[in-house]
């Protein structure tokens, strides 16, 4: 851990641990509003983004990984790299692969880049990395943190990181914003507390807690999927019931088989329908997206499946399907090795919780990948079935198919909010690295008439630090 990163994280993590007793008083405590009956089927949701939605070439999907400024670093990269490389679509139009992108799924450090690049457009590769990548986030929010009228005040902590972010990066702007701004679908994910299921911030998700997601900040819904339990208070939704809505998302869950063959959805199912027991549930508590789903995989997963399958899925959102289905999911997973094999003492509890966190991860996320490349197959072939050929490409992106000494590298880089200059640099040009020399990105290109530049993949920004080649893609 380096002492730029490292230490302003463990003053944070001991000054916000130490108060996780306190008796915090926040008034109101959610800044959702109700909505009217019925419900705004306009409000940025999958159906509107599905009949709203201009006509692509290809259906192109990123998920971006949890992991803090790692995640959010290498999924720039891969981003840059998908800027880089053009098509001609079949009006004529130049433009790049990640002008083709039709949604980004993320959770925790992921939905930093995914939320700005929604709302700004390239404008994030002109100001993201002095505003987030390259700014020492975890410092300045512990001079915040521990300011006086911070720990006197009513509001709590993480009202007070909303506010870091609302000012360093999302400047006040809601969902309204980030719908009339045009990009892909931004599918901001946390995990809901009390239930342990994922809950996405589209409208489909606000229709059961009789909301409108319209006039949500931004700022706030990133944090929730970025609230590590116990380091920070959860984001709090307000259930406000008694609606009828309008929109799909109640149809959806009303003609759910119950009798799907995957017990997670019928446990999704029934999780999503308790929501319409105000009474029971009138508050939601949201924190890390990670916890239930670290790649941002499982959000398409769910939509999918709960509507009984992919021609069903096109046909509620009246969709149209490609030729080509590509998922792309960038994973800043790392393998970093534990202190606790290197003494008969007890760990400590950090070290424990620690251990717990990354093995969960590392096998939930593996699981999560098969799942995907498995149901990826199957939803073509149900396509395919009737009439629709589709070919699908599933794009992983990650450290672990890297040589070990440039794995122990990016091992050796905490989960945190602050990167050095060099650690930033090597991330986001291995993102690209990565992304140019995967096999399977290869054959994507290929099938979309696109090319891969030519231009030499830059390496790391300091030669005494090991940096990825040309050929160290995932094989």
């Amino acid at each position: 851990m380096t002492s730029r990163a490292g230490r302003p994280l463990a003053l944070l993590l001991t000054a916000l641990l130490a108060g996780c007793a306190s008796n915090e008083i926040v008034l109101p405590g959610y800044q959702n509003q109700p909505t009217t009956d019925p419900l705004n089927c306009e409000s940025y949701s999958l159906a509107h983004d599905a009949r709203t939605r201009r006509d692509g070439d290809f259906t192109l999907i990123l998920t971006f990984s949890g992991g803090g400024h790692r995640a959010a670093a290498l999924a720039y990269g891969v981003m840059l790299g998908l800027r880089e490389i053009t098509i001609t679509t079949t009006q004529g139009k130049r433009q790049s692969l990640l002008d083709e992108a039709d949604m980004i799924s993320s959770v925790s450090g992921g939905s930093f880049p995914a939320a700005y690049y929604g709302l700004y457009g390239d404008r994030i590769f002109s100001d993201f990395e002095g505003s987030f990548l390259r700014a020492d986030v975890s410092r300045s929010l512990v001079k915040r943190l521990l300011d006086p009228s911070a720990l006197l005040g009513e509001r709590n902590r993480t009202d007070h990181v909303v506010s870091y972010f609302e000012e360093t990066l999302f400047r006040n702007k809601t969902f309204a914003d980030l719908k009339q701004a045009g990009g892909p679908l931004i599918v901001i994910n946390a995990t809901d507390l009390g239930r342990g299921v994922r809950f996405s911030f589209l409208q489909e998700y606000f229709d059961l807690l009789c909301s409108d997601i319209d006039s949500y900040p931004v700022a706030r819904a990133v944090t929730a999927s970025a609230a590590v339990p116990l380091v920070f208070n959860p984001v709090v939704l307000r259930n406000f019931g008694n609606c009828r809505p309008a929109c799909q998302s109640m149809e959806l869950l009303q003609a759910a088989q119950q009798d799907h063959e995957s017990s997670q959805v019928r446990e999704l199912v029934r999780d999503l329908q308790s929501y319409g027991d105000e009474q029971a549930r009138p508050f939601v508590h949201l924190i890390d997206g990670g916890i239930t789903d670290n790649l941002g995989l499982m959000a398409i997963y769910e939509m999918v499946e709960i509507t009984g399958g992919a021609p069903e899925f096109i046909r509620r959102l009246r969709a149209k399907a490609n030729p080509n289905l590509a998922v792309i999911t960038v994973d800043a997973a790392t393998n970093a090795p534990t202190v606790i094999e290197q003494s008969s003492r007890p760990p400590t509890v950090k070290d424990t919780i620690n251990a717990v966190t990354d093995v969960q991860l590392h096998r939930y996320n593996a699981a999560t990948i098969d799942l995907m490349g498995d149901r990826l197959e199957r939803w073509t072939g149900e396509l395919a079935a009737q009439g629709i050929n589709v070919t699908p490409h599933f794009v992983r992106i990650g450290f672990g198919n890297l040589p070990e000494a440039e794995r122990r590298y990016f091992d050796s880089i905490p989960t945190g909010l602050s990167l050095t200059d060099i650690q930033a640099t090597t991330l986001i040009n291995t993102g690209r690295s990565l992304l140019f020399n995967n096999p399977d990105f290869q054959r994507l290109v290929q099938a979309v008439g696109a090319q891969i530049p030519d231009t030499p993949v830059p390496v790391a920004g300091a030669a005494s630090l090991p940096a990825p080649g040309a050929g160290n893609g995932n094989q």
